[in-house]
């Protein structure tokens, strides 16, 4: 008896010791997320389970973990407690570690981060401040979503794609895709115009993604810049420029700089 009150001492202790890090309520993490701009770190967890508390000892109490941590809003998701929110993330087995966006949309799984160094790395590969992915789904969110937002919208998450890396800037890449889709639906069918320049925007993006080669070929063997829109040629000019420089054609790159 004795021993087993020593051990729940101890557990309790320890998560006392933590707790300063994190709350317990997801949606007050995501309100969080919302107001100051920073991604959600999420451990969903038990406290019947063992690798938990491991977790907790062996990796969230490391100073280095902390700091990283501190970019993020921290929130522990009980899954006895909250299995409605666990269940809506299929989590099958914890811990369970996810980095999300302050609605809640998965921006990467941490998998196979086992100790304090991983997590480190892992976690310091975010950004701290993603007040443009906070606006740009701000103003994708609006009731109405004109052509305008959309274009405010994709210039923020561009910018976003451009200063960052890992899978935060493949969940950017992907939500900056579906954004062009909505805008493509937005401005319809009859306005060719806006629907070449959305086109457009949707290979800056590919470049930004490193797919070059087929941005060039779209744009120069498919589309055909001759066929383009006068007002939508300078944005075509750029893009292969960049194209051809991240590809090391020094000399096709400048002359689409010179356009």
């Amino acid at each position: 008896m004795k021993q087993i009150n020593l051990t729940i001492i101890a557990f309790v202790l320890t998560c006392a010791c933590y707790s300063q890090n994190w709350v317990y309520s997801f949606d007050e993490a995501k309100n969080m997320a919302q107001k100051n701009n920073k991604l959600l770190l999420v451990d969903f967890w038990a406290n019947w389970c063992g690798p938990c508390r491991e977790l907790d000892a062996e990796v969230w109490s490391k100073e280095e973990v902390k700091t990283a941590m501190a970019n993020f809003n921290c929130v522990k998701v009980d899954v006895d407690i909250y299995s409605e929110v666990a269940n809506s993330y299929m989590i099958k087995a914890i811990p369970a570690i996810i980095v999300m966006d302050c609605h809640g949309n998965i921006v990467e799984v941490l998998n196979g981060v086992s100790n304090h160094s991983s997590m480190f790395k892992a976690l310091a590969s975010f950004p701290k401040d993603v007040s443009g992915l906070t606006r740009a789904m701000y103003l994708m969110e609006q009731e109405t979503l004109s052509f305008e937002n959309c274009l405010e919208a994709d210039r923020l998450l561009k910018e976003e794609i451009k200063n960052t890396e890992g899978g935060y800037r493949r969940y950017v890449v992907n939500q900056d895709t579906k954004l062009l889709k909505k805008a493509s639906k937005v401005c319809g069918k009859k306005d060719a115009l806006l629907l070449e320049k959305i086109e457009l925007l949707a290979l800056y993006t590919s470049v930004l993604n490193n797919q070059n080669k087929k941005v060039i070929k779209q744009l120069v063997d498919k589309k055909g810049l001759d066929k383009l829109d006068e007002t939508n040629k300078k944005l075509a000019f750029k893009i292969l420029a960049m194209a051809y420089q991240n590809e090391g054609m020094k000399e096709e790159s400048a002359k689409y700089s010179m356009q």
